[in-house]
């Protein structure tokens, strides 16, 4: 069945449903690549991102993720449990400080992985970080940029049982996972155009 992409309004949230039905033994194939999008707003940040509507988006639990950012915004992956939880977090600061270090290397950085990626028309730079302390395994595929002054921070993490994670198996499908809700940002005012880090 050909792919169909539909036009994601930035407005209040908003569920966007396929119009046309697929044949039943494609059905659920269909739903797995095509879920029901809704759309979550964060105007103090300028931005908005669609997600599946069984991935809910909810305030950040307090403490900043990798950079002093403030965050804003969590995505949590369903079916975590005590093992290996991912979640996807966004974030802002405006401090003078920050937005000077913003794009800097971490201190838990893992060596070779700094490079840059686009997301929603803007050119982050991204890195992956993490520690193991006390059994406990965290890793953070981060995203930095700076726009209008702003340093934003977006960190996919995933925490759990180092001897789970160790493989990486569950570690980079739960980031693969997380990487695909990328897809819906979008900041306001930007199109298709790339707004070079800074």
């Amino acid at each position: 069945m050909p792919a169909r992409r539909f036009l994601l309004a930035l407005a209040a949230p908003l569920v966007l449903v396929a119009c046309s039905r697929a044949p039943a033994d494609e059905q659920a194939s269909v739903d797995e690549v095509a879920p029901v999008l809704v759309v979550t707003r964060v105007p103090e940040a300028g931005i908005s991102i669609a997600h599946p509507e069984n991935v809910p988006a909810r305030r950040a639990a307090p403490g900043a993720p990798a950079s002093a950012a403030q965050p804003l915004l969590a995505l949590r992956l369903p079916g975590g449990d005590e093992a290996v939880r991912a979640e996807l977090r966004i974030g802002t600061a405006r401090g003078n400080a920050e937005v000077a270090r913003c794009t800097e290397d971490p201190e838990t950085l893992h060596a070779g992985t700094r490079t840059t990626e686009v997301l929603g028309g803007v050119e982050f730079v991204r890195f992956d970080s993490g520690e193991t302390n006390d059994g406990e395994s965290r890793f953070v595929r981060g995203y930095r940029a700076v726009r209008d002054r702003t340093c934003y921070a977006i960190d996919l993490v995933v925490t759990g049982d180092a001897e789970t994670l160790a493989p990486g198996f569950a570690r980079a499908r739960a980031v693969e996972r997380l990487h695909a809700l990328l897809e819906g940002l979008r900041f306001d005012g930007v199109a298709q155009e790339v707004v070079a880090a800074q």
